[in-house]
């Protein structure tokens, strides 16, 4: 049996139905918040991810996503500001809601894309996060997972090497260069067996994908709160 809300504004007569503010109300016996306007409001924040070469696809992906009122694409060349912090925007991606990531050659051999790669898949079930837009087709083949995972350790060896001879006291920011290089080996065989697994659109399609996807997942969130999950 659903409880009758409770009147507490004199002369004013409250129906079963009503919802008022954020309170919560019962109807036929189900728990209901009404949205608020913030929620309602709220705009989708996306992270673009990509090596400068690729500027270009990332520009017409900016451009597609940017032409939807509810979305925000948050890119180096607008949001870091002059004499501003590099790392503190690349950790930034895990303060978005989703990741773009123009996955190509020079993409999987950059350190600042990597990082950045680093930083999302530190947040649990990461895949539903990302969106992966497939420059370099051949990451579908697993043996050239092989090639950038070596590719990453002759980094390491090389930066090791350049350590050599130096008193460890004068090496501490560059050893944690050294160690992200370590990370990026460790994690690029997930990073790919992830990727490629993944049903990714082609690059043409990916924004018209994206907005899909992104309202599939609001659908279904809404449907969740309706039905008390």
């Amino acid at each position: 049996m659903s409880k009758k809300v409770e009147n507490k504004l004199k002369g004013v007569n409250i129906g079963g139905n009503y919802v008022g503010g954020d309170q919560i109300v019962f109807q036929g016996g189900r728990e209901e918040k009404r949205q608020s306007k913030e929620e309602k409001d709220k705009k989708t924040t996306i992270f673009l991810s990509y090596s400068r070469k690729d500027a270009e696809v990332a520009n017409q992906i900016d451009q597609q996503l940017s032409k939807n009122s509810k979305v925000i694409v948050k890119r180096d060349i607008r949001d870091i500001g002059v004499w501003n912090s590099i790392r503190k925007f690349m950790q930034s991606i895990r303060q978005q809601d989703y990741a773009v990531l123009l996955i190509s050659d020079t993409y999987l051999k950059s350190q600042n894309c990597m990082f950045e790669v680093l930083e999302v898949m530190k947040e649990q079930e990461y895949q539903n996060r990302i969106f992966p837009a497939i420059i370099e087709k051949r990451i579908y083949n697993s043996s050239l997972w092989i090639e950038y995972i070596k590719y990453w350790q002759n980094k390491c060896k090389t930066f090791e090497a350049a350590l050599e001879g130096i008193d460890p006291a004068n090496i501490a920011e560059v050893a944690a260069e050294l160690k992200r290089y370590q990370q990026i080996t460790a994690s690029m065989g997930e990073f790919l067996k992830i990727v490629a697994d993944m049903n990714n659109p082609e690059i043409s399609d990916v924004a018209i994908q994206i907005e899909r996807a992104i309202q599939d997942r609001q659908n279904k969130r809404g449907r969740y709160r309706e039905e008390g999950y």
